[in-house]
């Protein structure tokens, strides 16, 4: 996503904030994505929705509710078309069901040594 030029909470709350017809708060954004979080940290959705709100891709109204900005909706479509095509490029020759039997197998790895992995 560095060739976009954005991060994956940015990618994320894009994504989110675009899907919700009336737009979200920040606290709304915080609550649907800290799950994702893991290693990153609660302030990384806080510092994801500051950059964005930095950089012109979200707008805020008088309510406090985040919408998309032109340039939002730019980097989300580019960030989108690198997505499609990297996951094309990784999941070369791999079916489906091998590629979910491997994530499976990880998370249970990662869940053995005591870390955290929820299984999809």
């Amino acid at each position: 996503m560095a060739r976009a030029d954005i991060s994956q909470p940015q990618w994320w709350t894009l994504n989110h904030v675009d899907a919700s017809a009336e737009g979200l708060t920040r606290a709304e954004v915080c609550a649907r994505l800290d799950a994702f979080l893991g290693e990153l940290g609660p302030d990384a959705m806080g510092h994801a929705v500051d950059s964005l709100l930095y950089r012109g891709r979200l707008t805020v109204d008088g309510v406090g509710r985040l919408t998309l900005t032109d340039a939002g909706r730019e980097a989300k479509e580019r960030t989108k078309e690198l997505v499609a095509q990297l996951r094309s490029e990784i999941h070369e020759g791999i079916t489906d069901e091998e590629y979910a039997a491997a994530l499976t197998v990880v998370q249970r790895m990662i869940r053995n040594v005591g870390g955290t992995a929820t299984p999809r």
